[in-house]
């Protein structure tokens, strides 16, 4: 049983022109419906991610500036 999905940003999440992927918004649909938080981990600012994901954001969990802050769907914790 999966019971959450973490992801680097650079180098793993993100393509070489520093994007999401394309179909995101229905990955983060079907964990969702399943259950699985989606964490993005990275030692960028909070800010940083956030603009990356836009909207995205506040469905997900955020581990930012190499740990030192934690969000998660839309409130730091």
């Amino acid at each position: 049983m999966i019971k959450l999905i973490a992801s680097d940003m650079d180098g793993t999440l993100l393509d070489d022109g520093s994007n999401l992927p394309k179909e995101m918004a229905s990955v983060l649909d079907e964990l969702d419906a399943n259950g699985i938080p989606f964490v993005a981990a990275s030692g960028r600012s909070l800010l940083t991610i956030e603009n990356k994901f836009g909207d995205l954001a506040k469905r997900i969990c955020i581990v930012s500036d190499n740990g030192a802050i934690v969000k998660h769907k839309g409130d730091i914790i």
